[in-house]
Protein backbone atom coordinates (compact mmCIF):
# COMPACT_ATOMS: atom_id res chain seq x y z
CA UNK A 1 0.00 0.00 0.00
CA UNK A 2 1.54 3.43 -1.15
CA UNK A 3 1.51 5.96 1.98
CA UNK A 4 0.76 9.50 1.35
CA UNK A 5 3.58 10.48 3.66
CA UNK A 6 6.12 8.81 1.46
CA UNK A 7 4.69 10.25 -1.55
CA UNK A 8 4.70 13.82 -0.16
CA UNK A 9 8.31 12.74 0.60
CA UNK A 10 9.12 11.77 -3.08
CA UNK A 11 6.77 14.40 -4.92
CA UNK A 12 9.10 16.44 -3.09
CA UNK A 13 12.35 14.93 -4.11
CA UNK A 14 11.39 14.78 -7.50
CA UNK A 15 10.40 18.64 -7.59
CA UNK A 16 13.76 19.70 -5.61
CA UNK A 17 15.92 17.43 -8.10
CA UNK A 18 13.44 19.45 -11.33
CA UNK A 19 14.77 22.84 -9.84
CA UNK A 20 18.15 21.73 -9.21
CA UNK A 21 18.27 20.48 -13.37
CA UNK A 22 16.76 23.26 -14.74
CA UNK A 23 17.99 26.42 -11.83
CA UNK A 24 20.26 27.65 -14.63
CA UNK A 25 19.82 26.28 -17.85
CA UNK A 26 18.93 29.45 -20.31
CA UNK A 27 15.88 29.77 -22.52
CA UNK A 28 17.40 28.80 -25.71
CA UNK A 29 18.72 25.52 -23.87
CA UNK A 30 15.27 24.73 -22.01
CA UNK A 31 13.62 25.05 -25.02
CA UNK A 32 15.96 23.52 -27.28
CA UNK A 33 14.78 20.01 -28.57
CA UNK A 34 16.73 16.65 -28.87
CA UNK A 35 15.36 14.88 -31.52
CA UNK A 36 11.88 13.81 -31.14
CA UNK A 37 12.43 14.52 -27.53
CA UNK A 38 10.40 16.69 -25.80
CA UNK A 39 12.89 20.07 -24.72
CA UNK A 40 13.15 21.01 -20.52
CA UNK A 41 9.94 23.33 -21.34
CA UNK A 42 7.65 20.99 -23.55
CA UNK A 43 8.05 18.43 -20.43
CA UNK A 44 7.33 21.83 -17.73
CA UNK A 45 4.03 21.95 -19.72
CA UNK A 46 3.27 18.59 -19.91
CA UNK A 47 3.45 17.90 -16.15
CA UNK A 48 1.88 21.53 -15.56
CA UNK A 49 -1.32 20.03 -17.36
CA UNK A 50 -4.07 21.51 -19.49
CA UNK A 51 -3.96 25.29 -19.27
CA UNK A 52 -5.79 26.40 -15.96
CA UNK A 53 -6.97 22.45 -14.95
CA UNK A 54 -3.64 21.03 -13.79
CA UNK A 55 -4.46 17.52 -12.45
CA UNK A 56 -7.29 18.80 -10.00
CA UNK A 57 -10.07 17.88 -11.81
CA UNK A 58 -9.21 14.56 -12.27
CA UNK A 59 -8.24 13.79 -9.16
CA UNK A 60 -11.13 15.47 -7.55
CA UNK A 61 -13.15 13.11 -9.75
CA UNK A 62 -12.36 10.22 -7.33
CA UNK A 63 -13.59 11.73 -4.47
CA UNK A 64 -17.08 13.18 -6.31
CA UNK A 65 -18.24 10.56 -8.30
CA UNK A 66 -19.02 6.72 -8.09
CA UNK A 67 -16.23 5.11 -10.01
CA UNK A 68 -15.65 8.02 -12.99
CA UNK A 69 -14.07 7.27 -15.89
CA UNK A 70 -10.55 8.70 -16.23
CA UNK A 71 -9.64 9.36 -19.61
CA UNK A 72 -5.92 9.59 -20.30
CA UNK A 73 -4.02 11.13 -23.43
CA UNK A 74 -0.64 10.59 -23.72
CA UNK A 75 1.81 12.77 -25.44
CA UNK A 76 -0.13 15.61 -25.32
CA UNK A 77 2.56 18.59 -23.98
CA UNK A 78 0.20 21.23 -23.31
CA UNK A 79 2.72 24.00 -25.01
CA UNK A 80 0.47 26.39 -26.46
CA UNK A 81 1.51 29.87 -27.17
CA UNK A 82 1.17 31.19 -23.53
CA UNK A 83 3.51 28.20 -22.31
CA UNK A 84 5.95 28.70 -25.24
CA UNK A 85 6.15 32.14 -24.37
CA UNK A 86 6.53 31.64 -20.43
CA UNK A 87 9.90 31.34 -18.91
CA UNK A 88 11.41 28.11 -18.10
CA UNK A 89 11.39 29.39 -14.22
CA UNK A 90 7.13 30.60 -14.59
CA UNK A 91 6.64 26.93 -15.70
CA UNK A 92 8.75 25.28 -13.17
CA UNK A 93 7.49 27.80 -10.27
CA UNK A 94 3.60 26.63 -12.10
CA UNK A 95 4.93 22.28 -11.79
CA UNK A 96 6.36 22.71 -8.40
CA UNK A 97 3.03 24.66 -6.87
CA UNK A 98 0.63 21.64 -8.55
CA UNK A 99 2.74 19.30 -7.05
CA UNK A 100 3.69 19.93 -3.58
CA UNK A 101 0.23 21.49 -3.14
CA UNK A 102 -0.91 17.51 -4.68
CA UNK A 103 1.65 16.42 -2.18
CA UNK A 104 -0.16 18.20 0.73
CA UNK A 105 -3.77 17.50 -0.32
CA UNK A 106 -2.74 13.47 -0.89
CA UNK A 107 -1.91 13.66 3.19
CA UNK A 108 -4.66 14.87 3.89
CA UNK A 109 -7.48 12.60 2.40
CA UNK A 110 -8.70 10.09 5.02
CA UNK A 111 -8.13 5.74 4.38
CA UNK A 112 -11.96 6.06 2.85
CA UNK A 113 -11.51 9.10 0.65
CA UNK A 114 -7.53 7.30 -0.98
CA UNK A 115 -9.54 3.77 -1.45
CA UNK A 116 -12.34 5.34 -3.27
CA UNK A 117 -12.18 3.76 -6.84
CA UNK A 118 -11.88 5.07 -10.56
CA UNK A 119 -11.43 3.17 -13.87
CA UNK A 120 -8.39 4.58 -15.96
CA UNK A 121 -8.61 2.25 -19.53
CA UNK A 122 -5.15 4.00 -20.79
CA UNK A 123 -4.18 1.08 -17.97
CA UNK A 124 -5.67 -2.29 -19.15
CA UNK A 125 -3.98 -0.78 -23.37
CA UNK A 126 -0.51 -0.02 -22.21
CA UNK A 127 0.45 -1.41 -18.89
CA UNK A 128 0.44 -4.46 -17.11
CA UNK A 129 -1.77 -2.49 -14.74
CA UNK A 130 -5.61 -3.34 -13.83
CA UNK A 131 -7.62 -0.44 -15.15
CA UNK A 132 -9.73 -0.13 -11.74
CA UNK A 133 -7.27 1.85 -9.66
CA UNK A 134 -7.62 3.19 -6.32
CA UNK A 135 -6.95 6.93 -5.72
CA UNK A 136 -3.99 6.19 -3.25
CA UNK A 137 -2.62 3.39 -6.66
CA UNK A 138 -3.44 6.05 -8.97
CA UNK A 139 -1.17 8.97 -7.02
CA UNK A 140 1.59 6.61 -6.53
CA UNK A 141 1.49 5.59 -10.70
CA UNK A 142 1.22 9.43 -11.19
CA UNK A 143 4.54 10.05 -8.79
CA UNK A 144 7.03 6.95 -9.19
CA UNK A 145 5.90 6.60 -13.08
CA UNK A 146 4.43 9.59 -14.48
CA UNK A 147 6.65 12.60 -12.31
CA UNK A 148 9.99 10.14 -12.00
CA UNK A 149 9.72 9.34 -16.16
CA UNK A 150 9.55 13.11 -17.01
CA UNK A 151 12.37 13.80 -14.06
CA UNK A 152 14.36 11.17 -16.54
CA UNK A 153 13.86 12.99 -19.61
CA UNK A 154 14.61 16.62 -18.04
CA UNK A 155 17.42 14.87 -16.84
CA UNK A 156 18.27 13.59 -20.20
CA UNK A 157 17.35 17.07 -22.02
CA UNK A 158 19.67 18.93 -19.60
CA UNK A 159 22.99 17.09 -19.85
Amino acid sequence: MVQTTSLRDQIEAYISEIETLVGGIDEENAAARSGEEWSVKENLSHLAGPPGSGQDSELMAFLTQDMPTIDITPGVSYFDGSRENASVTELLSEVSSLYRDLGDWLQELTDEQLDRKAHIPFLKDNTPLDEDQTLREWAGIVVNLHLKGHVDQIREACS
